[in-house]
């Protein structure tokens, strides 16, 4: 898939794994290290999805 698109870049991709780390941050069972490798995204998108969490309630 990485032939045709550019998954650091594609909106749907960014999408998707904003709602898969905030899903697994609501489940509250996994470190921030173990929610970024499992969505294959950084500590630091993980954190600040984390506080876009916080900010919302």
């Amino acid at each position: 898939m990485a032939k045709y698109i550019d998954e650091d870049n594609d909106y749907l991709v960014i999408k998707a794994k904003s709602k898969i780390v905030e899903n697994l941050i609501r489940i509250g069972k996994l470190s921030l290290k173990e929610i970024a490798d499992t969505a294959s995204v950084t500590i630091d998108f993980v954190i600040g999805i984390q506080q876009k969490l916080s900010a919302d309630k």
